[in-house]
């Protein structure tokens, strides 16, 4: 699987998320993930970080697809 991780050194008041996962899922899939911190994308497959309540372990996932 394609992926790339960017950390956001300098962010807008508009993205949230300093820590941004692309991956890409299928021919035309992309999965874009952002994450509280460099920690949180760390940990993201240790099983007390994952589905936390925690604000500063939250995630937004969203799912995008080439149309052309």
């Amino acid at each position: 699987m394609e992926r790339i991780v960017f950390r956001l050194k300098k962010r807008s008041s508009q993205c949230r998320y300093p820590v941004i996962e692309a991956a890409r899922t299928s021919d035309y899939g992309w999965n874009v993930t952002g994450y509280q911190s460099l920690e949180g994308f760390q940990k993201k497959e240790l099983p007390d970080w994952s589905n936390s309540p925690l604000p500063d372990r939250q995630v937004l996932s969203c799912p995008m697809t080439k149309t052309r």
